[in-house]
């Protein structure tokens, strides 16, 4: 008789979604039992939502334009997450992310940027007078057209 576990992990949080532990003594239950856990860790792969962080030299006035672009996703009931962050802790943090956004302070900035954050995280400017009104409709756009290319958003 063997004994099957399995564990399935969510990272941010700490806690385990999903806890396999069985001895094989029937094929259908142990099938049944591995294809409840694939349902599972298919299901929290799918649930995953799109991260946009955006950043500025002290993390105050992105801090202010990300709140309001996620009171909008969530006014939409869009599966987003948009963070704010300062230029000097973007190194740290940028891994976690879909997609970083720069405040036009730190917009010259691009250049140095690219050459240290994968090609796979696009990394956008943010238009100087939308990001001084607030004006919110242009780079939450931007936002929603990075999800729906990676199939996260409708």
């Amino acid at each position: 008789m063997w004994t099957i576990c399995g564990l399935l992990f969510q990272q941010s949080h700490g806690s385990s979604i999903f806890y396999l532990h069985f001895e094989i003594d029937n094929i259908g239950q142990c099938r049944y039992l591995f294809l409840e856990f694939y349902r599972s860790l298919k299901k929290r792969t799918l649930d995953r939502r799109y991260r946009a962080l955006v950043c500025c030299s002290g993390g105050l006035t992105s801090c202010l334009f990300s709140t309001r672009l996620q009171e909008l996703a969530d006014l939409k009931h869009y599966n987003l997450r948009i963070d704010a962050t300062a230029f000097t802790r973007l190194k740290e943090k940028y891994e976690t992310y879909d997609m970083i956004l720069l405040a036009p302070q730190v917009a010259h900035y691009k250049a140095r940027i690219l050459n240290k954050i994968p090609k796979s995280i696009p990394i956008h400017r943010i238009d100087p007078t939308a990001y001084a009104t607030m004006s919110l409709d242009s780079t939450f756009d931007l936002i929603c057209t990075g999800a729906k290319s990676k199939g996260l958003l409708e």
